[in-house]
């Protein structure tokens, strides 16, 4: 059946926690939910969800996702977290 939209959300927050918990920062959080809940979310979805945990520029970060779901490479297998974090930090 799959994953439902709110359990994802839940799963998200839950990450958020666990993650703030280490003290990562802004970006590297966005990195991480990028490469690992893009396909579960629209773009809208994702920026909404990711506007309301992150202290970033909202206009940047919509930049950012709208840009991540167009570009196919970004999304490949072979695109390692570092290189999500180093796109994501021209953002912003």
């Amino acid at each position: 059946m799959g994953i439902t939209k709110n359990r994802l959300r839940e799963i998200i927050i839950e990450e958020h926690q666990k993650l703030n918990e280490k003290n990562i920062s802004d970006e590297e959080f966005v990195a991480d939910q990028l490469a690992n809940t893009w396909e579960y979310m629209s773009p809208q979805e994702m920026f909404k969800e990711l506007a309301k945990k992150v202290k970033v520029d909202k206009t940047q970060l919509k930049k950012l996702v709208n840009d991540y779901y167009k570009n196919d490479k970004r999304r490949n297998a072979d695109v390692t977290g570092r290189d999500t974090l180093n796109w994501v930090e021209e953002y912003i």
